[in-house]
């Protein structure tokens, strides 16, 4: 008794059809992980904000930055007014953190941190300087949230005390506030389509609405 086999037709025929569905199947699901991720990061976000709301209403102070991440950020500081008073077209302009902005063809993000690769990462893991939520006052219940976008597992979100680190930036060291950051859907902490300065802003906040997967920052900025 002869079996009969398949033929490379309806091989060919099976393998197309597989491929389809799993370029159909494929995007949807990686879309899925990111609204996935992106609700828990709104919500872990939401977490830590309210924590630091009751963290400054017993010290009337938001957690300090540790000495590494002040010196980077003074030095971003520094960076920037040598930046402008090299440029011939600057030109000052208002933003959101009251500190005046300048525009011109120097891109200050990628000079800056060209400039300082090995400090980068001292400023991605600021986010441990939120260990002062967790203990001796639990504020945040079940340790620190990690970052569901970062590239390093459990590396926390981005935090700093801007006032803290420069106090140039609003004219006076009692002004509190704090930034928190995550990488984002792109995964990249800032590009030059997002923010103007990695410590001052203004930063574009991420919108789904340009594709789940697109630039733009997931942060949460406050002051009293």
């Amino acid at each position: 008794m002869r079996r009969r086999g398949f033929t490379l037709i309806e091989l060919l025929f099976v393998v197309v059809v597989i491929a389809i569905l799993a370029a159909i199947g494929v995007p949807n699901f990686l879309e899925a992980q990111v609204r996935s991720k992106m609700s828990r990061t709104t919500a872990d976000l939401s977490v830590v904000e309210a924590a630091l709301h009751a963290y400054y209403a017993d010290y009337r102070t938001y957690p300090q930055s540790t000495p590494p991440v002040v010196d980077l950020m003074r030095s971003a500081w520094t960076f920037r007014d040598e930046d402008a008073a090299t440029s011939s077209t600057t030109a000052p302009v208002n933003d959101p953190w009251g500190a005046g902005w300048y525009s011109h063809t120097t891109d200050f993000e990628s000079e800056f941190w060209r400039a300082h690769q090995q400090d980068k990462a001292v400023f991605f893991e600021s986010g441990y300087d939120l260990a002062v939520l967790t203990t001796p006052v639990a504020y945040v219940i079940g340790g620190l949230r990690p970052d569901p976008f970062a590239d390093t597992r459990d590396l926390p979100f981005v935090y700093f005390n801007p006032p803290q680190c420069v106090p140039e930036i609003l004219g006076q060291s009692n002004y509190p506030r704090y930034v928190l950051l995550s990488y984002g859907p792109d995964t990249d902490q800032w590009s030059p389509s997002d923010v103007a300065n990695p410590m001052l802003g203004p930063y574009i906040s991420y919108d789904p609405t340009n594709g789940t997967v697109s630039s733009g920052d997931v942060f949460r900025d406050g002051f009293q």
